[in-house]
């Protein structure tokens, strides 16, 4: 009997940020499950995303194209947001495909914790832990019996670099993305909120190596967008890899594509940022987190907060004389007062003809282990508290102080976001990555229309 591979990435019932309808024309591609989708045997368009879909619609669009009735389903997480999404369409998928094995992963989410997602969900028949280019043939094959390896240059860059090499005709609709590509893994600066911050940051994928993955993806989706994301924590480009780049770039006839990347505030020296600006890079996303001493402080951000903030003017100031589009993000962090919010805000106006965007976040805990989790604990020493109950399933949300409880650090963020970023700024950000390219300033005006204003993460136009 033959047994086909689906790949699924879990959607989300609403978006993060709340259920508005210019939040669900977002698109967030699964690099990672895109790369594991990189072999022979693996059928073009059997990556599908969930985005904001219903689970039984999502199930609805692979029956019409799944002929096979024993699946192997690869359910990714990439979020504790997307657990009760992926619940409900195993279990819908568990009565459709009655023959068919569920095999959850998403490592972010899962590692350490499968056997209480297990009990929650006890139609999976297999959790896979950690990162899973290196060890999925073999866990497909012990599990299933699936001989399943994935495709020569997808392993040897891996092999090579410990990075994805992606393949857009493995999605179900390679249209709907502005595309990624992976840059490097990792970060490693020790961040207290970061998922990352004592995960070794690896080199960058070698600039030929990532150009011809550029190349393969203009030649296999011929219509893509003439721009890119380059997903990397903390891009740390030498000058050498820069300049590396800029050539195997013109060489694959890419040079007039533009794109995308985000770092921290204190890299780049002023030489960089002329010649990444020479190799296309049109918009930098940026973690200030926040201009608070104190704050930045508590969030092991830096150790010098002076020495940071003046480096971050500094770049700031740069990119924008060699035309780099500069995006901020902001978090409100655990222990924020009225007085640490208006020193970032201050901050903020001081500087706001260097960058074009503002997105502000108030810290959300995430996790199945609130109890044990260190980073819990000194929320609490900060005088934070966790709201009860969960407001979903692995996910709380946080009263930074007695100050800012929880519905005022979320009302912050969005008056925040609205006092340094407009409509216009807000389209060209989104669109440049993050929105359905096929979706229009039209269709974008005519759902701001629609939306109370004082919900959108930015102001408008009168």
């Amino acid at each position: 009997m033959t047994r086909e591979l689906v790949f699924v990435s879990a959607g989300l019932r609403s978006p993060k940020k709340g259920n508005l309808s210019i939040f669900r024309r977002q698109r967030y591609l699964n690099y990672g499950l895109l790369s594991l989708a990189n072999a022979s045997m693996v059928k073009n368009g059997s990556l599908v995303h969930g985005h904001f879909d219903a689970p039984s619609a999502t199930l609805d669009k692979i029956a019409q194209t799944q002929g096979a009735t024993n699946v192997v389903f690869l359910v990714s997480c990439p979020s504790f947001l997307s657990l009760d999404w992926a619940e409900e369409f195993i279990n819908l998928a568990s009565a459709r495909f009655a023959k068919s094995t569920f095999i959850l992963g998403g490592r972010w989410v899962v590692d350490n914790v499968s056997d209480q997602i297990k009990r929650r969900m006890p139609r999976v028949d297999f959790i896979f832990e950690g990162i899973g280019e290196g060890e999925i043939s073999k866990f497909l094959h012990d599990t299933t019996g699936l001989r399943y390896e994935r495709g020569d240059k997808a392993r040897s860059v891996f092999e090579q670099s410990g990075l994805s090499f992606l393949d857009y005709e493995k999605l179900s609709d390679p249209y709907a993305f502005v595309p990624s590509f992976e840059g490097s893994r990792g970060c490693g600066a020790g961040c207290v909120f970061c998922a990352e911050a004592s995960v070794r940051l690896t080199p960058l994928k070698a600039p030929a190596t990532l150009s011809d993955e550029i190349a393969l993806y203009y030649r296999k989706v011929p219509e893509g967008v003439r721009r890119f994301y380059l997903e990397t924590s903390n891009f740390t480009p030498r000058r050498d890899w820069i300049r590396s780049f800029t050539s195997a770039r013109a060489d694959r006839g890419l040079a007039e594509i533009a794109w995308r990347t985000e770092a921290r505030v204190d890299i780049f020296s002023q030489p960089a940022i002329e010649e990444l600006a020479n190799a296309g890079l049109k918009v930098l996303d940026l973690g200030l987190e926040s201009a608070s001493h104190k704050q930045l402080m508590r969030m092991g951000k830096t150790k010098n907060p002076q020495s940071y903030l003046s480096r971050c003017s500094q770049l700031i100031r740069t990119a924008t004389e060699n035309g780099i589009a500069i995006k901020l993000n902001v978090l409100l962090f655990p222990g924020e007062d009225r007085a640490t919010v208006a020193e970032t805000v201050e901050w903020l106006e001081r500087h706001k003809s260097y960058f074009v965007g503002v997105s502000a976040f108030p810290t959300i805990y995430y996790g199945l282990t609130p109890q044990s989790d260190p980073a819990v604990m000194q929320y609490r020493h900060l005088g934070a508290e966790l709201v009860e109950p969960a407001s979903s399933f692995g996910i709380r949300n946080i009263n930074l102080s007695r100050d800012i409880p929880y519905p005022q650090s979320e009302a912050l963020a969005r008056d925040i976001s609205r006092m340094f970023m407009s409509e216009e700024q807000y389209f060209f950000l989104k669109s440049f990555s993050y929105f359905d390219p096929r979706y229009t300033r039209h269709e974008f005006r005519a759902d701001i229309a629609a939306t109370p204003h004082e919900m959108l993460p930015f102001s408008v136009a009168a």
